[in-house]
């Protein structure tokens, strides 16, 4: 779909949709989602959470790139 008026003007991708009729579903969250580990201080942070019981293994990381 084509970037719409309002799109570029608001800076909100879902009105791409609207503009060009395609619906969408809002809904409510019962509760927040888990913050996401997208840096190497998010991994730090979700280590230190989990504690030495659950540190990474010697094996080596997944060939995807994943952090573990």
């Amino acid at each position: 779909l084509a970037p719409a008026p309002i799109e570029r003007f608001e800076s909100l991708e879902q009105l791409r949709a609207l503009w060009h009729g395609v619906p969408i579903v809002v809904e409510i969250a019962s509760h927040a989602p888990a913050a996401g580990v997208d840096t190497p201080e998010d991994l730090a942070r979700v280590r230190s959470a989990l504690g030495p019981d659950r540190a990474p293994s010697d094996r080596p990381p997944p060939a995807q790139g994943r952090c573990v």
